[in-house]
Parts: C-alpha cells; structure tokens; sequence
C-alpha cells in the first residue's frame, strides 16, 4: 500500500512537471516570437525617421 502511494506520488510529480516544462517552452517560444516582431517594428520605425529626416533636410535645401 504504501509503495502505491509513493509510486502514484512520484507519478503525479513527474506529470506536474512535464507539464510546468511545456508552459515553460510554449511562453519561451511565445516571448522569442514578441521580441522578432519588436524588432521588426523598430527597424521599420528607424527607417521611417530616417527617411523623413531626409525628406526635411531636401525641403530645407530647396527653400
């Protein structure tokens, strides 16, 4: 009886535990996947700046 127990407990603990490791990847994956688009979005921002510093710079040249 008490060796059913201690299996069932070691059972249930590993069971728990692969399944905080899967919330652990699914959320790691979820946070690599957030910081891609991040990014994407800063480069296309720095672009935008970039390109309408230079619009401003032309403008001011032509005046």
């Amino acid at each position: 009886m008490v060796l059913k127990v201690a299996v069932l407990s070691m059972f249930i603990s590993c069971v728990a535990f692969a399944i905080a490791l899967r919330i652990v990847l699914v959320v790691n994956k979820a946070m690599s996947e957030t910081r891609l688009i991040m990014n994407r979005i800063d480069k296309e921002a720095d672009r935008m700046i970039s390109e309408t510093r230079m619009r401003s710079k032309q403008g001011k040249e032509g005046e």
